[in-house]
């Protein structure tokens, strides 16, 4: 699909992130149940014992995964393509390092660091336009048995349509395309754009750069209303909401030496 309004080369998406760091921050600070915060524990979870381990944040925005990883034990490296976001993430936590390199050209400055025993991508790999030259220089910075683990929206739910059958009163998303690539504009924090790929479309590439699918994630989805309400208090709408992910987890794991 053409995009009347991105038809550049990718350093306009930067220029874009440049533009709503503000906002985006903004929103991540309080939005508490928001996408922002979905998935983390999967991070911690899978990364445990985090006490000494070198991980990279791709794609770390204003770095606060960066330092929730931190805070327990990890050496943490984060790299972005936003000199905003970069600014912000240096300015609010000094003790940690922060890179600022064009995704799509790979690492950057962070490739450096010789065996990164894992690397966390939070909502970032569906912003690059082509994730080629990053996973190549992944799999050399990588350490063996190292694992990537990315979150995302889910390519089949995420922004489609919701649906409510006049008869049965049958509740449901509309997934149409979902095997078409697309580019698609967010119009949250001012209008960025992201990259719709299906799911085996992500575990092939990973694949052919010699990382293989560890871990998948569909967690429910909370809902924005529901607020701390227990289960049983939600509405019907609430928990039909709560039974299709629109966020996905991915684990990936370089294989060992042999």
């Amino acid at each position: 699909m053409k995009d009347a309004t991105y038809d550049g080369p990718g350093s306009q998406d930067l220029t874009t992130w440049d533009r709503i760091a503000d906002r985006y921050i903004e929103l991540a600070d309080h939005r508490a149940t928001s996408s922002f915060h979905h998935l983390t524990d999967f991070f911690h979870e899978r990364l445990r014992p985090l006490s000494g381990k070198s991980v990279l944040d791709v794609g770390c925005g204003h770095g606060w995964l960066a330092h929730s990883l931190a805070d327990q034990g990890a050496e943490v490296t984060g790299v972005d393509g936003s000199e905003s976001m970069i600014t912000q993430a240096r300015s609010r936590y000094p003790n940690l390092t922060f890179h600022t390199a064009d995704l799509v050209g790979g690492l950057g400055p962070a490739r450096a660091v010789a065996g990164y025993d894992a690397m966390v991508a939070r909502f970032s790999l569906q912003c690059i336009a082509d994730l080629d030259g990053l996973l190549r220089d992944v799999i050399v910075a990588l350490r063996p048995g190292g694992l990537f683990l990315a979150s995302m929206p889910h390519p089949a739910f995420y922004m489609r349509e919701r649906v409510e059958d006049p008869v049965t009163k049958e509740r449901y998303r509309k997934v149409t395309g979902y095997l078409e690539h697309e580019i698609r504009i967010l119009p949250d924090f001012g209008g960025h754009r992201y990259f719709h790929r299906p799911v085996s479309w992500y575990i092939k590439s990973f694949a052919r750069h010699g990382m293989h699918l560890d871990d998948m994630r569909e967690p429910p989805q909370h809902p924005d209303t529901a607020g701390n309400r227990k289960r049983d208090e939600w509405t019907d709408f609430e928990k039909w909401w709560s039974t299709i992910p629109v966020f996905l987890g991915l684990g990936f794991r370089k294989a060992a030496a042999g």
